[in-house]
């Protein structure tokens, strides 16, 4: 009968392997994190901090419309909104196109900036009203799909909670 690992091989086991994983993307983002050093320094002079955590490596597919071949290019993606929320982001990303980096690409979650050589992809910061139309057009799309008596309840579920606004205004 084969022998079970205890859990506690096994979580220790997985701490290692995680670690091996980081330590080699670490390795890889080395020339970017090279690149980012003046950026990171004048973040810090306005009063931002990029703490490691927040640095790991994004890849992302060239577009090959131009005639050229689609090729796998590595980014450095920083998470800022996961210290100190939307307004963080916000200042994080208008600090970065003030030293000069330029928006090249954008799509729901991410913002691609671009200075010389280095590609940066820093969270989006999404407005309350993009949320709200995001939510919105989910429901609609989720609701459709799911047929009239899901629009049904989801039109008696909206009334219901437009209701207790109401009521809560009111009061």
């Amino acid at each position: 009968m084969p022998q079970l690992a205890t859990l506690l091989a096994e979580a220790q086991a997985e701490a290692d392997a995680q670690h091996r994983r980081r330590l080699a993307e670490l390795k890889e983002l080395a020339p970017l994190l090279a690149h980012f050093e003046p950026l990171r320094a004048a973040l810090q002079q306005q009063g931002l901090a990029v703490f490691p955590s927040q640095v790991t490596l994004a890849w992302r597919y060239t577009d090959a419309s131009r005639g050229g071949q689609r090729r796998r290019v590595k980014h450095l993606r920083l998470y800022t909104s996961m210290v100190g929320g939307n307004s963080r982001a916000q200042f994080v990303l208008q600090t970065l196109l003030q030293l000069g980096c330029r928006e090249v690409r954008r799509d729901m979650h991410t913002i691609t900036l671009k200075l010389g050589a280095l590609l940066v992809d820093v969270d989006t910061v999404e407005q309350p009203e993009q949320r709200a139309q995001r939510a919105s057009d989910y429901a609609v799309r989720t609701s459709a799909a799911a047929g009239p008596v899901a629009l049904q309840h989801l039109a008696a579920v909206a009334s219901a909670q437009s209701r207790q606004v109401l009521a809560g205004a009111a009061a």
